[in-house]
């Protein structure tokens, strides 16, 4: 029973982190109508800030990598996804691999393809005892860092003038530049909030895995692209939940199946994201109407 609960405790830590980096991808999707590959990147970006700042202790590290994902996702909607506001879909998504591309290949230079390890003293590591079931405080913390993210953006959403004027971007992008919503700022922001989910991402993975590598947030991007699709990729609560399902599914496939299937959860984990959107082509959560730009 005790590793069942761990298993299910895990599978709640990797959906949630999934389910952040879904909701980004959601986030950019309503707002600008690109899955935003290089979100991947941003993240990776954000784990070498991590590294570059660890002798400044946590808060130093996690500071600098704020900076740097921020500014970096900034750039990125100022330099290429604003002048193709207009574009056609395919021109856009286009347009975020070859960032993507262009980002990883800087830092593959940078920093060589072996990986950098590093660890932060003040980050949880081994067991603690919840309910009489030992758990990874990682996972604990996974958990309650999403959470808290997750409610700080709602309330923002929810209870800004900026939220509010986000939302309704999200939900029809040219009424809402009809009554006065100022795009630009809209786009801008919503950017800015990836870059911050970005480093939660990264400070997870990186603890995870001891270290970054040039590839790190590749798999994270793609399962979280799964998932925002599986969920509704025009709802942000669908998209986070879609990404929730898509992790959680990943990590129990990884925990409960058989010896002779190890290896195979990926595949395991497709077949049941395709039979998902069989059964619900529209995602998990009904979609909206999904307007063009004008």
């Amino acid at each position: 029973m005790s590793a069942f609960v761990q298993s299910l405790i895990d599978a709640c830590s990797l959906g949630a982190l999934y389910g952040l980096e879904a909701l980004a991808v959601g986030l950019l999707f309503g707002v600008v109508r690109v899955a935003n590959f290089a979100l991947g990147t941003v993240v990776t970006t954000s784990a070498y800030a991590l590294y570059a700042g660890r002798d400044a202790g946590l808060a130093g590290a996690v500071g600098l990598a704020l900076v740097v994902a921020v500014v970096l996702c900034l750039a990125m909607e100022r330099l290429v996804f604003r002048p193709l506001r207009t574009a056609p879909v395919a021109t856009l998504f286009i347009a975020s691999f070859a960032v993507a591309f262009t980002l990883e290949k800087t830092l593959l230079l940078a920093f060589g393809p072996d990986q950098r390890s590093f660890v932060f003293d003040r980050m949880p590591s081994g067991v603690v005892s919840v309910g009489g079931y030992y758990v990874t405080r990682l996972s604990l913390l996974t958990i309650v860092l999403v959470g808290v993210l997750l409610a700080a953006l709602v309330g923002l959403l929810r209870g800004t003038s900026f939220g509010i004027r986000m939302r309704a971007a999200s939900d029809d992008f040219a009424m809402a530049r009809l009554v006065g919503v100022r795009a630009n700022a809209v786009t801008a922001g919503a950017f800015a909030i990836t870059g911050v989910m970005s480093v939660v991402v990264a400070l997870v993975l990186s603890a995870q895995v001891g270290g970054v590598t040039p590839s790190l947030g590749t798999n994270v991007i793609v399962f979280a692209l799964l998932g925002a699709v599986v969920g509704g990729l025009d709802r942000l609560g669908g998209a986070a939940t879609g990404g929730f399902v898509v992790g959680a599914t990943l990590s129990l496939l990884s925990s409960w199946l058989p010896d002779r299937l190890a290896g195979f959860d990926v595949s395991f984990l497709v077949a049941v994201v395709i039979a998902l959107l069989l059964l619900r082509p529209g995602g998990l959560v009904r979609a909206g109407t999904m307007k063009e730009r004008v």
